[in-house]
């Protein structure tokens, strides 16, 4: 009897561990909120939370203000490595008033970073603008609220010709998706310039330009002929914010 409820203990215990391992191993980053950060009482004000995308290489970004807390700082992934900038432009600010070219520093990885943030008393009209050496940054900044998530997608996209499979543009597509529309900055390898991109989300398909691609709370992908079918376009990114 003994060794049976020994081995039932054991089966169990093994049990947990490898639901332990599948859950670890799972497509869903941890690290990724399912719901809002943002707290209530910062829905109409400046305090709160700010999230983004940058292009000039590709990253994300999230301001903390005072969130529930006496916190402020703004939180950075650029090209695969993470730091946090801080500010003491903001130490006697309080939520509700108006931010004006409040300074953040710091470094992610051995990189000097700084970021300028701008906004209104009321949560609108929010400006930044990112220092990185070596690289011009185009950011799409958007106020998180209490009801209404922002997420950020990080991808490239890629065109080339069905005749002879030559490349006529690639680059980097990234944006954020907040209450189903898409706001974020296309950039160019090939031509070295930038343009915004807009969208809406129905489901599981996001359209852009009249161009339809699958879109998920992890990935989002596209395949098809543009150009009157002379060319093909291959969309291919994932949420990292």
């Amino acid at each position: 009897m003994k060794n049976r409820v020994l081995n039932l203990v054991l089966i169990a215990i093994a049990l947990l561990a490898i639901g332990s391992f599948f859950n670890s191993c799972s497509s869903n980053d941890p690290l990724l909120p399912a719901l809002p950060e943002a707290k209530a009482e910062f829905d109409n004000n400046s305090g709160g939370v700010i999230k983004g995308v940058i292009v000039g290489s590709t990253g994300v970004f999230k301001f903390s203000l005072k969130n529930g807390n006496d916190s402020v700082y703004c939180d950075v992934q650029f090209d695969g490595e993470k730091g946090r900038l801080f500010s003491t432009d903001l130490n006697d600010w309080t939520p509700g008033e108006a931010i004006a070219n409040a300074k953040f520093t710091g470094k992610i990885g051995a990189t000097d970073v700084v970021v300028y943030l701008t906004c209104n008393a009321n949560g609108t009209g929010i400006q930044t603008n990112f220092e990185i050496a070596g690289h011009f940054i185009v950011a799409t900044p958007i106020k998180e609220t209490s009801q209404l998530i922002v997420k950020g997608y990080e991808g490239t996209y890629k065109t080339t010709k069905l005749s002879d499979g030559s490349t006529v543009d690639e680059g980097i597509f990234n944006f954020v998706l907040m209450n189903n529309a898409i706001y974020g900055t296309r950039y160019s390898t090939v031509y070295n310039e930038s343009r915004n991109i807009k969208g809406i989300v129905n489901g599981n398909k996001l359209i852009v330009d009249d161009k339809e691609m699958s879109i998920d709370d992890e990935k989002v992908s596209c395949s098809i002929t543009v150009s009157d079918g002379e060319e093909k376009l291959v969309v291919d990114g994932k949420r990292t914010l």
